[in-house]
Order: C-alpha cells, then structure tokens, then sequence
C-alpha cells in the first residue's frame, strides 16, 4: 500500500468513524483528532519477523502519548507495508478533541494481503464501542469507557 494511499484510508475512515458515532452517541465531536496507539499484545512472539519486532517495540513507546494522523503515518506505515488489520474506536471525545484509539496487529502486510472484502478501509476496521449496559436503540455517552 502505498503511503498516500494509508493516508487516504486513514482520514476516509475517520470521518466515517466520528459520522457513525454522531448517529449512535449523545457527545460532542471534534474534528481535531488525536491518536491513541496500541498493539494487541505485549508480548514478542516468535512468528514476528525483525521489521515487526522493531514495529512492536517502537507502540510500546507510544502507549498514553497522543499522536497526529503524520505521526500514525509515519510510525505504521514501513516501505508500502501496513499492519495486518487495525481497530479503530473513539476513546473519548469532546469539543475541542476527538481522541481515537487504534488497536493494531504487529504483523506488517502488503495491500494484497489485506482484507479487501470486510474492510471499507483497510487495515481499518470501524468501531463503536457498547457501554456495559443495555442501550435499546437509544443513544450513549461515548466517554463512559475512559470513567471507569
């Protein structure tokens, strides 16, 4: 994949997100993101190549900082590769920032190795996340989540 394209995927994928949360969320929105990175585990495993190793090192450093879309860019996008598939979520949110949390896989992929048929935006997979508590249909205060 190339890095424009990440990047497209990135913003297009966003805005899709916060469009989502609009109809299903009671809060406000900002269109000033944040990131929030995360890999899915901490540990190394032993399938993980050097590259990916070196990926998972450099989230671990990035866990409870806040990162720009140029940031995300540059730190998950390596020579046309991507991880393998990428959660994103709003972790909260308000008027002034949107902060968006991206649980990712430390293995890296080609475009081809994506998958293009579940995903709208690859490696983005869009999330909203349910309070612990039944919603019928009505809408929710996304920053529970962070309250507890």
């Amino acid at each position: 994949m190339t890095r424009n394209k990440f990047k497209n995927n990135l913003n297009d994928g966003m805005a899709v997100l916060l469009l989502l949360a609009k109809t299903r969320c009671i809060n406000s929105f900002s269109s000033n993101y944040r990131f929030c990175i995360r890999p899915n585990t901490v540990t190394v495993d032993s399938h993980l190549s050097q590259n990916e190793i070196e990926l998972h090192d450099h989230l671990l450093k990035t866990v409870d900082k806040y990162l720009t879309d140029q940031e995300v860019i540059a730190l998950l996008w390596k020579n046309n590769k991507v991880p393998l598939w990428i959660n994103a979520s709003i972790l909260k949110s308000s008027d002034k920032w949107t902060t968006i949390e991206l649980v990712t896989s430390r293995r890296l992929r080609t475009e081809n190795e994506l998958n293009h048929v579940a995903d709208q935006f690859p490696p983005f997979h869009i999330q909203i996340p349910l309070p612990p508590f039944p919603v019928d249909g009505n809408k929710f205060d996304i920053n529970l989540r962070t309250l507890t």
